[in-house]
């Protein structure tokens, strides 16, 4: 046999060995050298270059709560107005953060209030109920509306309820008055309340050259109209002396009256 005949039959066993072991032999290569081709990694941030990615490369609703770095969106960066219940954690808003006098009755949930034990009433109901006036005397809640729609509530005086009141007592000794001498000057007080009694009424007269000589008002309780005096004495040592003092009766229900009382001598 000619050499090159046998040249061609051992390349036509070769190439049919190959042909038929080729993924064995590629895997055994594999194996031996420990190469193989891998697939691409996913692209990560070392990938990208800072600031080449523009909001037009970004899907829309594809940036979520977990992406967003905290604080790492400012109020500038938000819509007036795109932020409503649903995207606001409980208890995430503060006093601080709202705005005075920015809220209305219809803002807020009555359920959610804590009236530290009150009842809650309507301002209807509270017209008419009882209360006190700044001179201490009983009233009633009155319930105006001011042409600008502000309601306005205030104690008026119930002129049912006990009043104590009572008139300046002014006394003038007569011509003639020889000193030394006496004036008594009486003050009177009465219940102007139309239906209720006063308290039991207690008298105090600020020091001066006055003497209290009688008293009827002192524990008395004055019915509606009812009426009590205080008599006082002057005692002047000389012409054109004078003096006065001041009166005062108080009594729960009924208020307070104070009464100024003058006094001088004459020639």
């Amino acid at each position: 046999m000619h050499v090159e005949e046998r040249i061609r039959q051992s390349a036509r066993r070769a190439s049919r060995h190959l042909g038929s072991n080729a993924v064995a032999y590629a895997a055994l290569f594999f194996a031996l050298t420990g190469s193989a081709v891998a697939a691409k990694p996913l692209i990560t941030g070392a990938d990208i270059k800072d600031e080449s990615i523009e909001a037009v490369d970004i899907k829309d609703g594809s940036i979520i709560g977990p992406e967003i770095a905290d604080k790492g969106i400012s109020s500038g960066k938000l819509a007036h107005g795109s932020i409503i219940g649903p995207e606001i954690a409980a208890n995430a808003i503060e006093s601080a953060h709202v705005a005075s006098d920015s809220l209305t009755g219809d803002d807020i949930d009555e359920s959610t209030l804590d009236l530290g034990g009150a009842t809650e009433v309507s301002l209807a109901a509270l017209a008419g109920t009882a209360c006190t006036t700044f001179d201490g005397t009983a009233g009633a809640v009155q319930i105006l509306t001011t042409p600008d729609n502000t309601i306005e509530l205030s104690c008026a005086p119930d002129l049912s309820a006990a009043k104590l009141v009572g008139h300046p007592g002014n006394v003038t000794c007569f011509d003639g008055f020889q000193a030394p001498g006496k004036c008594v000057a009486q003050v009177d007080f009465w219940n102007a309340g139309t239906k209720q009694a006063s308290g039991p009424l207690s008298v105090s007269v600020d020091p001066s050259d006055w003497e209290t000589v009688g008293d009827t008002c002192s524990g008395a309780s004055l019915a509606s109209g009812g009426k009590c005096s205080v008599l006082l004495s002057f005692t002047a040592e000389f012409a054109w002396q004078s003096a006065s003092t001041w009166v005062t009766v108080q009594a729960d229900p009924g208020g307070m009256a104070t009464t100024l009382v003058q006094g001088r001598a004459i020639e």
